[in-house]
């Protein structure tokens, strides 16, 4: 079975019924994209908003993000993250 990789959770909601981060990634970049044509820059505009949330893919950042919704989570866990945008900071 492959990883699943969460954009956002869902309050209340088992992590299956989470906005997947592949598909949040691609409908953003779709979006930007279309909004980029405007100014004949809809390509750039994808590949910007495609890679808009890369720093959520690595296993600290789902783990917190699993461990926010779990209300028997100790409070360790729960904070000490990297916040996602840390990736485009390097």
């Amino acid at each position: 079975m492959k990883d699943e990789y969460y954009a956002y959770s869902r309050e209340g909601k088992p992590p299956k019924d989470w906005h997947r981060l592949e598909d949040h990634l691609k409908a953003v970049a779709e979006m930007a994209g279309t909004f980029a044509e405007d100014f004949r820059a809809g390509n750039w505009g994808y590949l910007a908003c495609l890679w808009h949330d890369l720093g959520k893919y690595p296993r600290e950042f789902q783990a917190r993000l699993l461990a926010v919704n779990d209300p028997d989570a100790q409070s360790q866990t729960r904070r000490g993250c990297p916040y996602p945008s840390t990736i485009g900071a390097t």
